[in-house]
């Protein structure tokens, strides 16, 4: 086989066929001559589609921080304690620890240069410990995860992780791969809040209370980051798009409950950006007159942006509504019409 090209047998499912970023699925009755012939391979790439634009749509890359086999080195040990009892575990200790390092008084702030550095390089370990843990997860599932980089979602900066074969995996798995990043990541912030409250140091609690609103920020279901996937993949529905026509109530309730989170957290976004657009223009040193009109164009761009989202959400959540209320009057008839 062609070096440009790696397979990887899967006990279960389909077999990987990977070259360079590209993912795709290859029965197992197939692979052996896929192995053997590289042109057929060299086809099967021009033919197959990219499974990429399914699951990290809308993070741009800018740079790789761990490559493939690195990443996939230092995420063999994690992979263990990625299932679910392991993953529930490692959340609710963490959030023991830094609750009781909160009780004992664990010190947090910055008192100079040194606490932010050392607080920094803490935050960006347990950052990269969380895409670690959705590494190690896959590898559990039985394939091998990609590269750790840097990108952007929208105007927001992210780490990444490339576990594009995680479309290959049942719903369950796929939202195992999800969540393993958070829990993760509470496990060592809880870890670094203990080691703080016997320290006395205020570092490592700085960076474990900025890890616990990192992961509170990646579950919201708002952008395309944990908490979106992992609902997801539980409802099998999107929370960006209509509920599928077989929808149960259940399924639609659980939608609308995230159509209200999503609408409430936009309206938020629109008097933050009004606050701040006013909070420039009323400043004592208030800038030239260009300046301000710039300022004030890009304000009410966004705000537009934003309010044009919050109707696609409030259209999307009358639409929930509405099919609960038709479900409701097919299975008890007597109830008359709106």
């Amino acid at each position: 086989m062609s070096g440009a090209w790696e397979l990887y047998p899967h006990p279960d499912g389909p077999w990987l066929l990977r070259r360079g970023e590209r993912c795709y699925a290859v029965d197992r009755e197939r692979a052996s001559s896929l192995a053997a012939d590289p042109g057929i391979l060299d086809a099967a790439f021009a033919r197959s589609p990219d499974m990429r634009a399914g699951r990290r749509r809308g993070v741009r890359r800018w740079l790789t921080i761990l490559p493939a086999g690195l990443a996939r080195r230092l995420s063999a040990p994690l992979s263990p304690f990625c299932g679910w009892t392991s993953l529930a575990t490692l959340a609710a200790g963490g959030a023991v620890l830094m609750v009781a390092a909160a009780r004992c008084g664990a010190p947090i702030g910055i008192r100079g240069p040194s606490d932010a550095a050392v607080a920094w390089i803490l935050l960006v370990g347990l950052n990269l410990l969380h895409e670690l843990g959705h590494a190690g997860a896959l590898r559990r599932c039985g394939y091998p995860p990609g590269a750790i980089g840097l990108g952007r979602l929208g105007f927001l900066p992210v780490l990444w992780c490339d576990v594009t074969p995680v479309v290959l995996l049942p719903s369950r798995d796929r939202a195992r791969v999800d969540a393993a990043g958070v829990c993760w990541q509470l496990g060592g912030a809880g870890l670094l809040a203990a080691i703080g409250a016997l320290s006395g140091r205020p570092a490592p609690g700085t960076a474990a209370v900025a890890a616990l609103v990192s992961a509170g920020w990646s579950l919201l279901p708002v952008l395309r980051l944990d908490g979106y996937w992992l609902l997801r993949d539980l409802l099998d529905a999107d929370p960006e798009a209509p509920a599928p026509p077989g929808a149960g109530p259940m399924v639609r309730l659980l939608l609308s409950c995230v159509r209200l989170l999503q609408l409430a957290l936009l309206a938020r976004a629109v008097v933050l950006a009004w606050t701040l657009a006013g909070a420039v223009r009323l400043a004592p040193s208030s800038p030239p007159a260009v300046v301000q009109t710039a300022i004030a164009a890009v304000g009410a761009a966004i705000i537009g942006a934003l309010v044009w989202a919050g109707i696609g959400r409030a259209r999307l959540l009358a639409a929930d509504l509405s099919g609960i209320s038709r479900r409701a009057r097919r299975r008890n008839p007597s109830v008359p019409p709106a």
